[in-house]
């Protein structure tokens, strides 16, 4: 069952330059345009220019409601955008009520894309209830110049157990990186921020290009 879609579908029409007609709220800097389209007539470009002050672009989901499994596919370009070797951008995550400070939210899980030597790499982690943070291996996308767009998907669970939780991230329906045994079965999904959330380092410049972001309540068919 989906949830919602974010960004233009393939064939639809663009909404306004400035995101409005898209689900969600937005914080930074967003557009929405041709040039950003990885399947169909639009997509979701977030401009970065720490030099310019522009260190967030964020699009805001809060349609799921207490989820216990939480499933995203979408488009990702890095559109060789400039980043410092060894810095990294949070541009995915899945948030919950926090179980250790009532009123608080905490990310339960993240999608982070790291600039190492030879290239870009997506980088899955994940929370315990505790707060303890856990990371999969990462996963190569391409070599610095690469405008090349990816097929992400990603998977939260909750565990109906002590430490039954996971989360797991792929890539163009490769080989799954998994982190198993989350003790994170207090958490709940109820919000998604997808985009450039933080990680901006000086000199970080350019563009990330997203598109056909849809999430799930079923789980990922294996392979």
């Amino acid at each position: 069952m989906a949830l919602c879609l974010v960004a233009a579908a393939a064939g639809a029409d663009c909404p306004d330059a400035d995101g409005d007609g898209l689900p969600g709220s937005i914080d930074g800097n967003v557009a929405v345009n041709e040039a950003a389209a990885l399947d169909g007539e639009c997509g979701l470009e977030i401009l970065i220019d720490d030099d310019a002050g522009r260190r967030r672009g964020i699009l805001i989901d809060d349609t799921p409601e207490a989820e216990t499994l939480y499933r995203a596919t979408f488009l990702f370009n890095p559109n060789a955008v400039r980043m410092a070797v060894g810095s990294g951008l949070a541009i995915f995550e899945c948030v919950s009520p926090d179980p250790r400070r009532p009123g608080s939210k905490i990310a339960a899980c993240r999608l982070t894309l790291r600039r190492l030597a030879d290239g870009f790499y997506l980088q899955a982690s994940a929370r315990h209830n505790s707060g303890r943070q856990l990371s999969a291996p990462a996963l190569f996308l391409g070599p610095p110049q690469s405008r090349d767009t990816f097929a992400v998907e990603c998977q939260w669970q909750a565990a109906s157990g002590a430490t039954a939780g996971s989360f797991r991230l792929r890539v163009g329906g490769g080989p799954w990186a998994t982190i198993d045994g989350l003790a994170n079965d207090l958490h709940r999904i109820e919000e998604i921020r997808f985009g450039v959330l933080f990680g901006v380092r000086p000199g970080t410049a350019g563009s990330l290009y997203f598109d056909e972001l849809a999430s799930f309540r079923t789980p990922a068919a294996e392979p």
